[in-house]
């Protein structure tokens, strides 16, 4: 599909498109209407589609938009691509069209913002948390949180500018009171921040262990699929595999290394070496020991130092353990005794469950509202700041003229959140992370 805005784009489409039905033309056709014709370039015929019309200001960028679906494939659409250069369209910028949605007022910069983080979600839960409703639900929050400070400031305004009107006082009790509930709401997302992080960018978790305790066994049992290489000649794994996988709507990227141990070959090592280097970015550690080789077990330094959360995955269960498990249960925060061979899905949920405890994955609250990304949470934190220093006044004497300034201050960051008031060098930084088409 080929998406055409701008007071110009249907002067640009009618270059281009020609319905079938003679008695229809582009430049009359009605909003929310299509009509079915030949696309052709320079006179050209390139394919045969449909044209879809928006009227300003009843389209997604509030501008008057086309969109012609063609057949599709590389050279087709770029032909039709083409054409619409050749009347006088020009290449969208990334994000051009949610900038112009911002610009036209058809969206706020948080409702813009949450079309990147729907467009990369990974999970339903991510798409169910970022969706455009989900932010019109958190511009309505910012609405009402906006509403309340306005009207608590008109009437404290009014109070101390004239009083000689018969304007109702100011009760402190009272107005510190709503400035307590204000704060309550603002901390609420501000403590769901790294909630929102945690779910947009996903979680590490790597596997550990020595050569054939069945690491890559349970690496392609936990991403459903047959991703790294099983053998039963110790060291296969040479290198990081790396593959996604989901944890209660979390995403989870899973980590298989080179088994670790002394000597091997130069390849082998080079592995051993990616494989510790991968600790420092993880969210969590598993180390997978083999249950028939318990005996052998030496504890590793790197491993009893982080302070990671670590996981023990007692593996092979099926042959039996050789010895008691509870001489190196204190090594971690978590043990699991599982057999891929024998019991896969039963590994599988264990080990997951196991997993969401440790690192404490919750089911997230489907009426939760959430602060994205950095620049949404300091916005917010210099609401709550502003908030925190009024009621930290109630403590001595609450001095009403410093109490206005700070409820304008955080207007002001509520306009920030909101896109009210951001500079073009803010706007240049949200509508950057976008693709070209969006």
């Amino acid at each position: 599909m080929i998406r055409i805005s701008g007071p110009e784009s249907i002067d640009v489409a009618k270059k281009i498109f020609v319905p079938k039905n003679a008695k229809k033309t582009l430049k009359k056709a009605p909003g929310y209407s299509a009509l079915y014709g030949n696309i052709v370039n320079e006179n050209i015929l390139v394919d045969s589609g449909i044209a879809l019309i928006f009227r300003s200001p009843h389209s997604y960028t509030g501008e008057d938009t086309v969109e012609i679906s063609c057949h599709g494939g590389d050279t087709v659409s770029s032909e039709v691509l083409a054409a619409c250069l050749n009347a006088g369209a020009n290449i969208a910028q990334p994000g051009e069209f949610t900038k112009r949605a911002f610009l036209n007022g058809k969206m706020d910069l948080q409702e813009a913002e949450a079309v990147i983080d729907l467009i990369t979600s990974k999970t339903m839960q991510q798409n169910s948390y970022f969706n455009y409703t989900r932010n019109q639900r958190k511009t309505q929050i910012m609405e009402e949180i906006k509403a309340e400070i306005q009207s608590l400031m008109a009437h404290l305004m009014a109070w101390i500018d004239y009083p000689e009107e018969d304007v109702p006082s100011v009760e402190e009790q009272d107005f510190l009171g709503e400035i307590q509930k204000l704060k309550e709401k603002t901390q609420r997302m501000l403590g769901d921040f790294e909630k929102g992080q945690r779910q947009k960018r996903g979680l590490r978790v790597v596997l550990l262990g020595e050569p054939n305790v069945g690491k890559s066994t349970l690496f392609n049992l936990l991403v459903e699929d047959q991703r790294s290489i099983v053998t039963p000649i110790a060291g296969t794994t040479r290198d990081i595999i790396r593959e996604e996988a989901e944890i209660c709507g979390y995403p989870i990227l899973l980590s298989d290394t080179a088994g670790l141990r002394e000597g091997g070959d130069e390849v082998e090592e080079e592995g051993i070496r990616r494989s510790w280097d991968e600790i420092s970015s993880a969210d969590i550690l598993v180390q997978v020991l083999e249950a028939g080789r318990i005996s052998a077990y030496e504890e590793n330094l790197v491993l009893k130092e982080s302070q990671k959360p670590k996981l023990c995955i007692v593996n092979k269960s099926d042959q039996g353990c050789d010895t008691d498990l509870e001489r190196i249960e204190n090594d971690y925060d978590m043990m699991v005794i599982v057999s891929a061979k024998e019991a896969p899905d039963e590994a599988r949920e264990t080990i997951k469950n196991a997993i969401r405890q440790l690192l404490q994955i919750q089911p997230l609250d489907p009426d939760a509202v959430l602060l994205s990304n950095q620049r949404q949470r300091e916005s917010m934190q210099k609401v709550d700041d502003c908030l925190a220093k009024i009621l930290a006044f109630a403590k001595d004497q609450l001095i009403y003229d410093d109490v206005s300034i700070y409820l304008q201050e955080a207007l002001e960051a509520i306009g920030e959140l909101k896109g009210e008031n951001v500079t073009d060098a803010v706007l240049e930084e949200v509508f950057s992370k976008f693709c070209v088409g969006k």
